[in-house]
């Protein structure tokens, strides 16, 4: 339910103009980044990380100016 109104919800922000990313991760359960599993795949946790800290910093330094 949640990844459906999450796809809404993104839809719903494209439409009012903004510019939406989002992303789903194939395979993988909700909060997956989260476990404390300590195999899981902490390499792709960090890069997606690193990917949307790197897209917020550019929205933060548009906003700035």
């Amino acid at each position: 339910m949640l990844l459906e109104e999450g796809r809404e919800f993104a839809q719903r922000l494209e439409g009012m103009g903004k510019r939406v990313r989002s992303m789903t991760v194939a395979g993988q359960r909700h909060a997956w980044d989260k476990s404390a599993n300590p195999l899981r795949d902490q390499g792709s946790v960090d890069a997606i990380y690193r990917q949307a800290c790197q897209e917020m910093e550019l929205i933060f330094e548009s906003e700035r100016k």
